[in-house]
């Protein structure tokens, strides 16, 4: 469904306005389907615009425009409202299992992909301001401008909300057979789950890789799950100016700078964003082994990043751009024309938002088994979403995988070029007899 309202008012001054509405509800199952009763998930959509321009016109060779627009995105992949979180068991936790091309689905979310997670989605708002101005003097005609872009991402995102277990052993792979084995046993090869660390980091091991357990690397069970939400926000710049210079009657040439900063995404809260920072002096190996994951926010376990973020800002980030236009004959028909071009683009998405994983924001941890199913030692079956962080007493946070965002990070960029003859062949092409 989509609602469109237009305004404009013309004269020296010309205001434009415009308000969409997009909604879209996807029906049960088109997000997450299953033989089982209550796992089946749809989507929901609504996004909305408003825009606002106003044009002012000077004297012909002095236009000013100014843009603003809003921008509001929802989408929501929730889970469903019949089931619970709960593990979901897996023949494979890396692909999905199948017989003769037939694909073997067990109790869960998911429960053919597992490598996706919901709930996903969340309102995501963008509010962008432009202003620019056009003078035309002589032969040249210049543009000059610059935006502010704020972005507020509220989103969640359930990566092992609902815990992984797979049935096939893990670290010796033993197949589909060993998975009906586990199964028939109530006995496992991998559970994978996120837990709320409560505020502190995992255990350090040491040179024989023996791990180092201490009450500041244990928490209290039973352990419940964190925060799968984050408001991440977003300040973005750009300023630019432009040349189309008319050097001869038959030769145009284009000259442009634009200047782009993206500010370094930070989390409302910043006591739950933490990334990985290298050591100072030495070579690779030396600062991986001297660094050590920080906080943004200083907290009790953690001082504040050095860097002062989840990474050092860029501001570096210049784009030019030179283009020609060479009228070859002066007919009028034959043109040669070429340019080149970088272009910025923010580091966005997962690459970014997946830090909501490191501790001690959240704690994502795994337990594997290469035991011959069945057999003394072997891990159990969790029925407990939370499988060994379940119960009581106190149990130590293991050393879990890191996303890490390098701390000198480059902001994306792209370079274009292109050179092209063009020859009109036919004159009023499209003209019938």
């Amino acid at each position: 469904m989509v609602h469109r309202v237009d305004f404009t008012m013309t004269d020296k001054t010309t205001m434009y306005g415009r308000y969409a509405m997009f909604k879209q509800n996807e029906f049960s199952g088109f997000i997450d389907n299953s033989p089982y009763a209550g796992f089946d998930t749809g989507q929901t959509q609504l996004n909305q615009n408003f825009l606002y321009s106003l044009t002012h016109v000077f004297s012909p060779n002095l236009i000013a425009d100014s843009k603003i627009s809003f921008n509001r995105l929802t989408l929501q992949q929730a889970l469903s409202s019949q089931q619970p979180v709960q593990p979901t068991i897996y023949f494979n936790t890396s692909t999905a299992a199948n017989v003769n091309g037939d694909l073997l689905c067990l109790p869960g979310y998911s429960c053919t992909t597992p490598g996706n997670a919901i709930p996903f989605g969340g309102p995501q708002n963008v509010i962008q301001f432009g202003q620019s101005v056009s003078w035309n003097r002589g032969k040249h005609e210049m543009r000059f401008g610059g935006q502010y872009v704020y972005t507020q991402d509220n989103r969640t995102f359930g990566a092992y909300q609902n815990a992984v277990e797979g049935l096939e052993s893990g670290g010796t792979s033993g197949g589909l057979t060993w998975g009906a084995d586990n199964l028939m046993n109530a006995s496992s090869g991998w559970f994978q789950v996120v837990v709320d660390p409560q505020g502190k980091f995992p255990c350090f091991r040491d040179a024989a890789h023996n791990l180092i357990i201490n009450p500041d690397c244990q928490i209290t069970l039973p352990a419940t799950q964190p925060s799968f939400s984050r408001s991440n926000l977003y300040n973005d710049m750009a300023f630019y100016g432009q040349d189309t210079w008319k050097l001869f009657p038959r030769f145009t040439v284009n000259l442009g700078l634009r200047w782009e900063y993206y500010g370094v995404q930070h989390n409302r809260n910043p006591k739950l964003d933490s990334n990985f920072v290298l050591g100072n002096t030495g070579s690779l190996q030396q600062r991986i082994a001297d660094g050590r994951v920080y906080t943004v926010a200083a907290t009790d376990n953690s001082p504040a990043s050095p860097v002062g973020g989840l990474w050092q800002q860029d501001k570096k980030n210049f784009a030019p751009r030179i283009g020609f236009a060479w009228d070859v004959m002066g007919d009028g028909k034959t043109s040669l024309r070429g340019g080149y071009g970088i272009a910025y683009e923010r580091n966005f998405g997962n690459v970014t938002y997946n830090v909501i994983q490191n501790p001690p924001g959240q704690f994502n941890s795994n337990f594997s088994s290469s035991i011959v199913p069945g057999t003394a030692g072997s891990q159990a079956l969790f029925a407990n979403n939370l499988g060994p962080f379940a119960g009581t007493g106190v149990k130590e946070l293991p050393p879990p995988s890191l996303r890490y965002v390098r701390q000198d990070i480059p902001t994306s960029y792209s370079q274009s070029w292109n050179l092209s003859l063009q020859r009109k062949l036919i004159k009023n092409p499209g003209v019938g007899a």
